[in-house]
């Protein structure tokens, strides 16, 4: 009889290190971002209380609110070596929403984590509407498909994520979030995009109430293959879409593209690349 309970006791114990969760292992995450005038940076960070335990491949996956940023680009992270596939942004919801990709394509050699945050990821957004809060929230959950998910370096079972933060460094303060300062072109997002894109475009204010603007997409080997605008535009901030076609209607190929905003002795380029 005792040795039954013994033996009882004993399976409990081994249930119960089996369910429980590996906080020793467990990633927790930190989104801080801090602002300049006309752009927002995000800093996506992580720490482990294993040093033992390495980065493998994931996604960090959060929300913001598109009504106050927009056009979220890839500044710098620590996926751009041999060892991982680049790393790439995409909008499972659509705008509001942000998953960063990254893939390690050499099991057993992800980087080492610490106790202290590390950054991981710099992501840029030009801002919108300054007035509106940015609205930041991990997602995290039991939906993989919809959710951060981190693997260790072996790619084994997703590493526990035991707490997620914001922090905020700075407000959100342009000089004059209403009328741009000075001509820009803001970064396509989507991008990789298939097939539509959203294109952003600042114009200043000046003497004349217009400004003769031109957007022009050319190939990789400089030829034109669309001109999207070539009109007089007001002061603001303004968007256009391009549907991934050229002057005569027919789906431009896969590839790189070059975008060109030209207004008098100002000229700005943005690299796009639509992938079919």
């Amino acid at each position: 009889m005792h040795k039954n309970r013994r033996f009882f006791a004993l399976y409990l114990i081994l249930c119960f290190f089996m369910t429980a969760p590996l906080f020793a292992n467990a990633f927790q995450l930190n989104l801080s971002h801090h602002s300049s005038t006309d752009f927002l940076e995000i800093e996506l960070q992580i720490k482990s209380g294993d040093a033992h335990v390495k980065m493998g491949s994931g996604n960090l996956f959060f929300t913001y609110n598109p009504d106050a940023l927009v056009s979220p680009v890839i500044v710098s992270g620590r996926f751009n070596n041999r060892n991982y596939a680049p790393a790439t942004l995409t909008m499972p919801f659509g705008p509001g929403s942000i998953s960063l990709n990254f893939e390690l394509e050499s099991p057993g050699n992800g980087f080492a984590l610490s106790d202290e945050y590390q950054t991981v990821a710099t992501l840029r957004f030009a801002i919108r509407n300054a007035a509106a809060d940015p609205g930041f929230r991990w997602q995290t959950g039991n939906d993989l498909a919809f959710t951060t998910v981190i693997f260790p370096d072996d790619e084994t079972e997703p590493v526990e994520l035991a707490a997620t933060n914001i922090s905020e460094t700075a407000a959100v303060t342009p000089n004059n979030p209403g009328v741009p300062a000075r001509f820009k072109l803001y970064p396509n997002y989507p991008n990789p995009f298939n097939p539509t894109t959203t294109i952003r475009f600042a114009v200043p204010s000046a003497d004349a109430p217009f400004q003769h603007v031109r957007l022009t997409i050319f190939d990789a080997r400089g030829a034109k293959v669309s001109t999207l605008l070539d009109d007089n535009v007001e002061a603001g901030i303004h968007e256009i879409r391009w549907n991934g076609r050229n002057d005569r209607g027919a789906s431009a190929a896969s590839g790189v593209y070059f975008l060109q905003m030209r207004t008098g002795n100002f000229i700005q380029t943005q690299r796009m690349i639509l992938m079919r």
